[in-house]
């Protein structure tokens, strides 16, 4: 690979690790303040950070934090830990959109002959004011009871939802699992440690 694009592993490692720092101390920090004021700055201060977060997750995604694959992997899923959710359900239900993008089976925009029109249009505005960042979260208590479920049949009544559930490959559920429990375990040990309200958790994510 010419040295211009080749990828900057140990400064992405680097930058990883910084953002992994401030997004404790702003999780820590919540279970400090009083001011609503304080508190909403936090929050801004964790969707800024974890906005930029979820781009160097983004390239983990893509194979493209590092040239290790364990490293750039391991990497992903600390990022991840944050977002919160496990690396490895991310990264095929983010690699199955590129492959679905723009195709019927991810159209979000518009409905079909046969489906809810009001099913589409909750799902469309779910996607667009953030309950879709909701149902992926409470997706960890999926992934950590029975991530077999993940490929159920609950979801044939939507066929966006059908074509990610079909596309998750089971050999990974094991360690979407694994990945599930550290980051319920992360979350409500820090939260217990640093004495953060449950409230104030929820307005920082």
């Amino acid at each position: 690979m010419n040295d211009d694009f080749a990828i900057p592993g140990r400064l992405n490692v680097w930058i990883a690790a910084g953002q992994a720092a401030v997004l404790l101390g702003l999780l820590a920090a919540a279970g400090f303040v009083h001011s609503p004021w304080a508190l909403a700055g936090l929050a801004l201060g964790y969707a800024l950070v974890m906005n930029s977060a979820y781009a160097m997750l983004h390239e983990a995604e893509h194979g493209s934090l590092h040239r290790n694959r364990v490293v750039n992997d391991a990497v992903g899923a600390g990022l991840a830990l944050f977002f919160p959710a496990p690396f490895h359900l991310l990264r095929q239900g983010h690699i199955g959109h590129h492959l679905r993008n723009r195709s019927d089976d991810e159209a979000f925009d518009f409905y079909f002959d046969g489906e809810s029109r009001v099913w589409k249009t909750l799902q469309l505005y779910g996607i667009l004011t953030g309950f879709f960042y909701v149902a992926v979260v409470l997706g960890n208590l999926v992934a950590l009871l029975h991530p077999r479920w993940l490929k159920a049949k609950w979801g044939d009544f939507d066929r966006p939802t059908k074509a990610l559930l079909d596309s998750l490959n089971p050999r990974y559920f094991r360690l979407i699992r694994i990945e599930a429990f550290a980051v319920i375990a992360l979350h409500a040990g820090w939260m217990a440690v640093w004495r953060v309200p449950a409230w104030h958790y929820f307005i920082l994510l």
